[in-house]
């Protein structure tokens, strides 16, 4: 049974992550990764014989946000910046390799510079790295914080938990 999406409560809050980080875990089979993902294109692209093997790292104590950055969120600097809305053209899309065909996407893509679908408590995607970090120094701007993306350590650290669960919610796909 897949968990209901929660829109966030206190989205600027942070969680003060602080210790040990396991690096990437693969999943033990094939089958657990396709059991998690749907589908078995993880497997055929050969994606996890890249990863390093699981280790220890101590990473600095750091913030980082209790939850994704919400539409509704990324609204309101859209509005003051004059940024683009989140999108991607096809040709962009299928240079990524994704298993999703494009046309998903629609369904995630503002139109006309609004939020569609009911979805301004769903995390916000379709957003180029560039466009992130120009989110991050408007919110520094705007909350007097310091706020910037985490490193890949940092993102893993925060999913994972600093005991290496393979789902943020725990070891096992529900």
């Amino acid at each position: 049974m897949r968990r209901k999406y929660r829109p966030p409560k206190r989205p600027l809050r942070c969680i003060y992550r602080r210790g040990l980080i396991f690096g990437a875990l693969i999943p033990t089979s094939a089958n657990a990764a396709e059991r998690a993902y749907g589908h078995s294109v993880t497997r055929k692209g050969r994606w996890y014989l890249g990863e390093h093997p699981s280790e220890k790292r101590h990473l600095p104590a750091y913030c980082i946000t209790l939850t994704l950055i919400a539409n509704a969120q990324y609204s309101a600097f859209v509005a003051a910046t004059g940024r683009p809305a989140p999108d991607v053209d096809r040709a962009t899309w299928k240079s990524y390799g994704l298993v999703h065909p494009w046309p998903r996407t629609r369904r995630h893509a503002w139109t006309g510079g609004r939020i569609g679908g009911g979805r301004e408590a769903h995390p916000v995607v379709l957003v180029s790295k560039m466009d992130a970090i120009a989110y991050a120094g408007w919110l520094s701007r705007r909350t007097g914080k310091t706020w910037r993306l985490p490193t890949e350590n940092e993102w893993e650290k925060a999913a994972r938990g600093t005991d290496g669960r393979r789902f943020p919610w725990g070891n096992e796909f529900d």
